[in-house]
């Protein structure tokens, strides 16, 4: 369990969730970030907690992750430092509320990159820590949209079903190497990014944000959103290398709001 968890998007509030989990399993965590504060806060919040229980060591790592040349540097210095991984999870992302026509080009290049290009480029570069690393794993996150695409979050749809697509031909690909793959799909978590999302849907629907996010806590089991602690939990499990067999997963985390089977 030694072998070091490297995390994407480890300062938004699903990222910092899982690292700050994996780090109270003990587990070395190697946070990459684009925000130097907010890894300082990361860190700050790992120091709280370390002063109730034993917590892994956190590395963090400032990087642009949409920077091909900058990731090329970070992912070298992390094999050259830390050798084998023990996995990698993909938080990064964007939300972006909106229908086709209110989504420009940059929209679209910017959301691509983060979530999808910019998790391919890492796990290319990153492979040589999990070749021969035991029980190494990688998740992906994605989101509910992969299962209900919904035309109001056109882009999110859209990135979604590919994170689905690009985690289930990985598993494949690299199951002859032991590396596991699978992808988490999240439905609608309290986070920054979801009160962003509620803003933007509500100027679109002519309610109020407040209005958005009880609609939908009123699809969710308990009438309440995900919280970022149930992410990480789930991640975990995805993780534990007691879950040998379990590769090419989408497994779904929404709170029974999709219909879809």
């Amino acid at each position: 369990m030694n072998s070091p968890i490297v995390i994407a998007g480890a300062t938004g509030g699903m990222g910092a969730a899982i690292a700050l989990e994996q780090l109270s399993l003990g587990r070395s965590v190697i946070a990459l970030g684009r925000s130097a504060e907010k890894l300082d806060r990361l860190q700050a919040l790992a120091d709280e907690n370390g002063r109730y229980t034993q917590m892994g060591e956190l590395h963090k790592c400032q990087v642009e992750i949409t920077d091909p040349e900058a990731c090329r540097d970070v992912a070298a210095d992390i094999i050259a430092r830390h050798g084998s991984l023990g996995g990698y999870v993909h938080a990064a992302g964007i939300g972006h509320c909106g229908p086709l026509m209110q989504t420009s080009d940059a929209n679209w290049t910017e959301a691509f990159e983060i979530k999808v290009n910019a998790a391919a480029r890492m796990i290319r570069l990153l492979m040589p820590g999990f070749d021969g690393a035991p029980a190494a794993s990688i998740v992906l996150i994605g989101g509910v949209f992969a299962k209900e695409p919904n035309g109001l979050f056109a882009i999110n749809s859209t990135l979604n079903a590919a994170i689905a697509g690009f985690g289930k031909s990985l598993s494949g690909a690299l199951r002859d190497k032991g590396i596991r793959v699978n992808v988490l799909h999240p439905g609608a978590t309290r986070t920054a990014q979801w009160s962003q999302l509620a803003t933007d849907a509500s100027r679109l629907l002519g309610i109020t944000a407040d209005e958005v996010t009880n609609a939908t806590a009123a699809q969710l089991i308990g009438n309440k959103l995900l919280e970022p602690g149930e992410v990480a939990s789930a991640v975990s499990f995805l993780l534990a290398p007691a879950n040998r067999s379990m590769t090419g997963t989408l497994m779904v985390l929404d709170g029974g709001e999709t219909k879809a089977i």
